[in-house]
């Protein structure tokens, strides 16, 4: 931080408000995960209409949405810390929903390509503007509470992703009529899930701009997130490799076992929907509350690191656990043991906003999220690409996916692994990162 005298605080929003802002904003989140994650539940169908490949699929799920989010970031994070946060929210869901809409009508890889991009470009300002909004919306004393239930309710996301987006397939399919003036249910699932979107926007409205608190000064620009970072370079760079590798770790779990299901076990969409949706469900609300209660835990003997080491720990939870994810053969033990490799996954995901919190001040929160999405990102690009190109490789063979997919994130729960403890060895007070 920089050494000037903090403004003085501007009064925070009633109770009242702040929980009505913190709903939409949980509501928002929700909502873009479902957005972003009914592909993963459709690939199969979409996969066979429009002849793709996995690598293709791939391309769909990792850099076309994850790669453009992350470049987005970039530029609307600098608008987080300088303009309006819940107008930028609200035109980023307008954006979203349009372009989640039209995956839906898309004709071929090239406009689904395009169309996802849209679903990145558009989702990209949520999350930074999330965690600024937050820390001014909330006192000091009660912003742990806020955080604890939007970290729980965004791992939840994933589950109801996949619960509502496996209603709405099923529906569909059963009535096999034309809707929208589509006939493929895939078309008319995309367009169902988008419409909400527009609806919760206008919700928005109702909601007020708090007035930023504890501002220290440290600039609006770039150019100051940057030199931040600089001068803490070594911490930083080890919590991206963490935070990177984790969330790529979950990102394809949540990608990738859906199709799986569907490939290798025959399940349908609805099913293999469902089935995943609950083991999601209990990892997203077990991890949620083990991102409360471990840094607790491990304050005990490391009491100047705790939410480091724990995160070390989650990661190497999920490691261990993925590892048996070699010797699984039903679509029951596919299901619970990347059910149960989410839950420490989720667990050490959601503790980056703490550590990030630690280590920016308020007005480039915004800015060091972006940069830490642009990498996170990039590595769930790297990864869906990853596992699609060694599904390739396999032709014909319905384990290919799976073994694909199993490599690939036994590799990214060893570099998450490093990543945290490498940082757990460069600090020795967690608190002294922000300085």
């Amino acid at each position: 931080m920089t050494s000037q005298t903090p403004q003085t605080l501007s009064a925070y929003p009633s109770d009242r408000s702040a929980w009505f802002a913190l709903i939409l904003l949980i509501l928002a989140v929700l909502l873009a995960f479902i957005d972003r994650q009914v592909l993963a539940l459709l690939v199969e169908p979409v996969k066979a209409d429009l002849s793709l490949t996995d690598t293709q699929i791939g391309l769909l799920q990792g850099p076309a949405f994850a790669l453009f989010y992350a470049l987005a970031a970039l530029p609307l994070g600098w608008m987080v810390d300088s303009t309006n946060r819940r107008n930028l929210i609200i035109a980023g869901m307008v954006v979203w929903s349009a372009a989640t809409i039209g995956c839906g009508l898309a004709p071929s890889f090239g406009w689904m390509f395009l169309a996802r991009i849209g679903v990145g470009v558009g989702e990209a300002c949520l999350i930074p503007a999330v965690f600024s909004l937050i820390p001014d919306l909330f006192r000091p004393d009660r912003r742990a509470t806020a955080f604890g239930a939007y970290v729980a309710s965004a791992l939840l996301g994933a589950s109801l992703a996949m619960i509502f987006g496996g209603i709405a397939i099923g529906w569909l399919d059963s009535h096999d009529s034309i809707m929208f003036g589509l006939q493929e249910s895939w078309r008319q699932t995309f367009v169902v899930v988008g419409l909400p979107g527009f609806i919760l926007a206008a919700a928005y409205f109702l909601m007020r701009e708090p007035a930023r608190q504890e501002v220290s000064g440290a600039g609006t620009g770039f150019a100051e997130a940057f030199a931040h970072v600089k001068r803490h370079a070594k911490p930083f760079a080890y919590a991206a490799l963490g935070l990177s590798a984790i969330g790529a770790l979950a990102q394809s779990i949540l990608a990738w076992l859906p199709a799986i299901l569907q490939r290798g076990y025959g399940l349908s969409p609805q099913d293999a929907a469902f089935s995943l949706g609950w083991v999601v469900a209990f990892a997203s609300i077990a991890g949620g509350l083990l991102v409360s209660r471990l840094p607790r835990w491990f304050a005990r003997w490391d009491p100047d690191r705790p939410t480091v080491t724990a995160a070390v720990a989650g990661s190497a939870a999920a490691l261990a656990i993925g590892i048996a994810g070699w010797f699984t053969d039903t679509s029951l033990s596919v299901a619970l043991v990347y059910g149960a490799m989410l839950l420490p996954a989720f667990a050490a995901y959601g503790l980056t906003p703490v550590l990030i919190q630690a280590m920016a001040p308020n007005e480039m929160r915004g800015r060091i999220v972006a940069v830490a999405k642009l990498l996170e990102y990039s590595a769930v690009s790297v990864v869906a690409v990853a596992v699609g190109m060694l599904s390739d490789m396999r032709p014909g063979d319905p384990d290919g996916l799976q073994w694909a997919t199993a490599l690939c994130l036994l590799l990214t729960a060893v570099a998450a692994v490093i990543g945290f403890g490498l940082l757990r060895r460069s600090v020795r007070n967690e608190v002294l990162v922000q300085r």
